[in-house]
């Protein structure tokens, strides 16, 4: 959501702007209203492309996992494993005194499988919430 920080970040000093201009009241709450507007009507459009991505990703996911080829659905789980085996013949064979890939690698790997799985939790909860919070924000937007 780094566009939203970004909007937020560019809107706040505009905010501020228009408290210092030499108008009435009311013409300062119109612009902030206006303003305020604007930010939600982002923040709106940046969710639906946010849910629209998602949508896309779990799209290639299912095609993937539905396919016929079944290199095609388990290359992800077998690229995990394979990281995984890697990182499990580190801890093991340290103490076992096996020769071991160098430590940086398998920090790299382990770093790669926090992104998999990280990917993967995020990407399917995203998946569940997006859709209502866009909607949240559309019905707020026709109140």
């Amino acid at each position: 959501m780094a566009i939203w920080s970004f909007i937020s970040g560019l809107l706040g000093p505009v905010s501020k702007i228009v408290d210092d201009l030499h108008t009435s009241a009311e013409e300062k709450l119109l612009i902030k209203a206006e303003l305020a507007r604007i930010q939600t009507e982002f923040a709106s459009k940046s969710l639906d492309y946010e849910g629209k991505l998602f949508e896309a990703k779990a799209k290639i996911i299912g095609q993937e996992a539905t396919s016929e080829s079944p290199l095609t659905r388990m290359w992800r789980p077998i690229t995990m494993l394979t990281f995984l085996g890697i990182v499990v013949w580190f801890v093991v064979g340290k103490a076992a005194g096996w020769p071991l890939p160098d430590e940086d690698f398998v920090n790299n790997i382990f770093g790669l499988i926090k992104l998999g799985l990280g990917g993967y939790v995020i990407g399917r909860s995203a998946e569940k919430v997006v859709p209502a919070v866009v909607a949240a924000l559309k019905k707020k937007e026709n109140v």
